[in-house]
């Protein structure tokens, strides 16, 4: 349900609202993405759609702001997935659903996700 949500923040944001220019609904999507994939991740855990959203931020920050920010937008996701992999290990948020993966296990998740990333390049 929250997931539907967002969908709809992010269409209205993209087709709906005209009076905001189209350089900063593409900003406003692009980083939108980000920030729902992280939070995704810390509420839905393994179950949610976190990592999809984290990968779409770097496809969209491709098609929308060209090849060069490819790698500022995979720098940005592997410090994201580093330091959630440190939350994780060191239990610090210890009631959060996000530790429903192990250490190795969102380790082995993480470096995934940077290799679908890495294509883009």
């Amino acid at each position: 349900m929250v997931s539907t949500g967002a969908y709809i923040i992010i269409f209205i944001i993209a087709f709906g609202e005209k009076g905001i220019l189209l350089k900063y609904r593409i900003y406003l999507d692009v980083y939108l993405s980000l920030f729902l994939g992280i939070v995704f991740l810390f509420i839905s855990g393994p179950k949610g759609s976190g990592l999809m959203y984290l990968i779409g931020f770097n496809i969209l920050s491709a098609v929308f702001m060209g090849m060069s920010s490819v790698f500022f937008s995979s720098s940005v996701t592997a410090i994201v997935l580093f330091v959630i992999t440190f939350i994780i290990h060191f239990n610090i948020i210890p009631d959060s659903p996000i530790n429903g993966y192990g250490t190795f296990q969102f380790a082995n998740v993480a470096i995934t996700t940077l290799l679908i990333v890495s294509y883009l390049h």
